[in-house]
């Protein structure tokens, strides 16, 4: 199984560059999963929706559309994975109303500078933490310290079919060298790829190109870096492995554009 989409179906741009005029924003998750099959829900990351928010992304959508989302940052960044047991709890049971379209949920976590906290012990804050999420959940995880890709960190998410996420960021590696590293990342039976890119970078290109920050034109030329991601999706079985990916805007400006590329360059080579 393979699933491709964006991080989030709104953006500043999107209502000219993506939605049809005069869209009315209720319904552009209607008319976002008639383009793509998956979405990353980047809201969760701010605040645990309500129930009835959570409804309604299911009933707006079809049935075999996924959802995945991020866990959110009151665990990963303010309690830093301490005493959030009732918080992850609340999360999932919410989440869960999605039933059959819910995806993996995303432990997103920032980049910790040297001597602020070491890999042992995030693995002896996060690991508990993992053991407190129900079976049958899948969820990635994802670092932006490339020393940590280490068996350590694999060897924690694989006794727990746990998925290291794949970034494309700036402080992780590029994707040549996750395609070098092969199945080794792969800790769960799916694999979970996010393309970030850099944010400074891309807000500065989209401004002075189109004179404001506004996410509807790719400005950042990718088409190296979706060729290797491409390479490293279709070095996947993916009758064992279902495979999640989604693209920022912050990757080269507008995400649907990268989606859409790399469909093509996946479906090409089959």
């Amino acid at each position: 199984m393979l699933r491709l989409g964006t991080s989030s179906w709104t953006a500043q741009g999107w209502e000219r560059a993506f939605y049809p005029p005069e869209t009315p924003q209720r319904d552009y998750l209607r008319h976002y999963a008639t383009k793509f099959d998956t979405v990353e829900i980047d809201a969760t990351f701010y605040a645990i929706p309500s129930r009835t928010t959570v409804d309604g992304w299911r009933t707006k959508t079809p049935p075999n559309f996924t959802f995945a989302a991020k866990v959110p940052k009151v665990i990963t960044h303010e309690k830093m994975l301490v005493d959030c047991e009732r918080e992850l709890g609340v999360f999932i049971e919410v989440m869960s109303r999605l039933g059959t379209k819910l995806g993996p949920l995303l432990f997103q976590f920032r980049y910790f500078r040297k001597g602020e906290l070491e890999l042992s012990e995030f693995l002896d804050r996060l690991c508990p933490v993992l053991d407190h999420v129900p079976e049958g959940v899948r969820v990635a995880v994802e670092v932006r310290n490339k020393k940590w890709l280490a068996p350590e960190l694999l060897t924690a998410l694989s006794e727990r079919n746990m998925a290291l996420a794949l970034v494309d960021h700036p402080y992780m590696p590029y994707a040549s060298e996750y395609l070098e590293r092969g199945k080794e990342l792969i800790t769960a039976d799916f694999t979970f790829i996010r393309l970030i890119g850099h944010r400074q970078k891309t807000e500065q290109k989209l401004a002075d190109e189109l004179g404001e920050v506004s996410f509807e034109r790719s400005v950042i030329d990718r088409s190296r870096e979706l060729a290797s991601w491409s390479e490293l999706i279709r070095s996947l079985d993916h009758d064992r492995f279902a495979l999640f990916a989604y693209v920022n805007n912050h990757y080269s400006g507008f995400a649907p554009d990268d989606i859409r590329r790399l469909m093509d360059l996946v479906k090409s080579s089959e």
